[in-house]
């Protein structure tokens, strides 16, 4: 996929929003200096890395390879800096991309094509199609350029509710596992204070009990959700089936698993805070060498403290550290 390069944007920025190593961006793109970006800049972004690499034999064609990693050819010529796709070559050496992840396919645009029309096609949002290939230019569109399609959201199955004297409609929202403001939207309610006993209103059906429903709105991660719902993340990534939780998109429906006290007589006592103060010099590029943080380590730190991966580091500052990392930091 590409990406238009934003302002204050960094290489390793890039690299850890999408998943990928700052040498693949490097390697792929043909950076000689990873210090020089520019506002505007297009870059290849491999989807999901490098999986594989193959050893061209007689009579291979990359259509042929293409099809046996079940890949696009325009990602392996674009991974491989291919300039001329017919000149292969026996024992040349080729890497091979991870194939889409189930849920993403690819468009490539044709003549004629809106963004419109193609969201229409593919029953999505424009703007869901925007934000999955980082277009900056809605109106900007060229024939060749490969879209990723994004998954289009799921809804949960829906069941009826007869309001009951007392009840409120936040307190029927609550229960149901979504917002106030999605449960009014659902049935098409204007004032939240006018509804009547015996009314009778569309509610999500819960697949079991002590389970809820959030959908993902803009902006929001997956820290940000198990904060919000008093859950671990790695708990909300693990009900949902989520091996990466950078992958969620707007419109997916995650199931909340509630937040339940412990059985024992005494709770737990709370974790203390860990803090690491910011030295002259650091950068969060610096901390990660430093302490040993993965890509994942490293984002989980920007947003546990509401900064960006690339924000200046003031001296001084105390910066938290999210209870998963806290033994790094103490070794």
């Amino acid at each position: 996929m590409n990406y238009v390069v934003q302002p204050g944007d960094t290489l390793y920025a890039i690299a850890a929003k999408h998943g990928v190593s700052v040498q693949e961006l490097i390697d792929v793109n043909g950076i000689t200096d990873p210090a020089f970006l520019y506002v505007g800049q297009r870059l290849y972004i491999p989807v999901g890395g490098v999986a594989d690499t193959y050893i061209v034999k007689s009579g291979d064609t990359l259509y042929g390879i293409a099809a046996a990693y079940n890949v696009s050819v325009s990602d392996i010529i674009t991974l491989n800096n291919l300039t001329d796709p017919n000149m292969l070559y026996v024992g040349q050496q080729l890497k091979i991309p991870v194939p889409m992840e189930p849920g993403l396919e690819t468009y490539v645009v044709q003549p004629g094509d809106t963004l419109y029309k193609i969201a229409q096609n593919f029953g999505v949002s424009v703007t869901d199609l925007i934000e999955a290939n980082n277009i900056t230019d809605a109106s900007v569109l060229y024939v060749g350029q490969t879209l990723v399609i994004p998954m289009a959201p799921e809804e949960p199955e829906m069941g009826t509710y007869v309001v009951k004297a007392g009840d409120t409609l936040g307190a029927i929202a609550r229960r149901s596992g979504i917002s106030l403001e999605d449960l009014m939207a659902i049935n098409n309610i204007s004032d939240p204070n006018m509804i009547y006993v015996g009314q009778v209103l569309l509610v999500p059906v819960l697949p079991e009990e002590g389970l809820a429903y959030h959908i993902v709105k803009p902006g929001e991660n997956i820290w940000q959700i198990a904060r919000m719902y008093n859950v671990r993340a790695r708990d909300l990534a693990r009900l949902n089936n989520i091996t990466d939780p950078r992958t969620l998109y707007v419109g997916q429906v995650l199931l909340i698993p509630e937040a339940v006290a412990a059985p024992e007589p005494e709770p737990e006592p709370e974790p203390e805070e860990v803090y690491y103060t910011v030295q002259e010099g650091d950068t969060f590029t610096s901390i990660a060498i430093q302490y040993g943080l993965t890509d994942p380590d490293l984002v989980e730190l920007s947003e546990y403290n509401d900064m960006p991966l690339n924000a200046v580091l003031e001296p001084g500052t105390m910066l938290k550290i999210p209870p998963g990392l806290t033994e790094k930091f103490e070794m």
